[in-house]
């Protein structure tokens, strides 16, 4: 028996390409020669893709253990925008795959990702208070960061502004040999 797993995914309206699968074939041949396939599941994934500065970047998820991780943690708003994508992966894949092939989550985080699908996605409500949680943090750290350079500034103004020794007096400090004798 020989397993062959592959990526599917696909490009419609309903079913975007940032939804996926792993699709786990297992193939018998038989006394005849002939090829059968003997077991098929498949493993939702996600197709996690970023912009920063530019640049894209592209992260493939397995729904399940990020679904666990995510119910673990004091969501920001952006991770409960993901965990509502990923909900909707799961909800997707059962629709055009059946529930009865998705391997399901691992032993581990069976019990959490149960939790989590029955408790459903974060509301737009949540998500928007969460956001608004961050922008105040934000605003506060910025104000507290120009404060602090303020305060730096003006330290440093008043360095510049104390004379040294040498500044003083306008002379130069040599040393003599009984000076460095002693």
């Amino acid at each position: 028996m020989a397993s062959s797993p592959s990526i599917c995914s696909s490009r419609t309206a309903e079913y975007s390409s940032e939804n996926a699968l792993i699709l786990n074939l297992t193939f018998a041949r038989g006394d005849d020669g002939t090829v059968s396939i003997t077991d098929a599941n498949y493993v939702p994934i996600y197709n996690y893709i970023t912009q920063n500065a530019g640049q894209r970047t592209f992260r493939i998820l397995d729904v399940y253990r990020n679904m666990a991780e995510l119910k673990r943690v004091d969501m920001t708003s952006e991770q409960a925008e993901l965990f509502n994508q990923l909900l909707d992966t799961v909800d997707t894949m059962h629709n055009y795959c059946g529930e009865e092939m998705d391997v399901g989550p691992r032993d581990q985080d069976q019990r959490i990702v149960a939790k989590a699908l029955e408790e459903g996605e974060v509301s737009s409500a949540d998500i928007r208070a969460k956001k608004r949680e961050e922008a105040d943090a934000a605003e506060e750290a910025a104000k507290d960061a120009a404060e602090n350079a303020e305060d730096y500034d003006r330290d440093a103004d008043i360095q510049d502004l104390t004379p040294t020794d040498q500044e003083e007096t306008g002379e130069e400090t040599e040393e003599t040999e009984s000076d460095t004798e002693g």
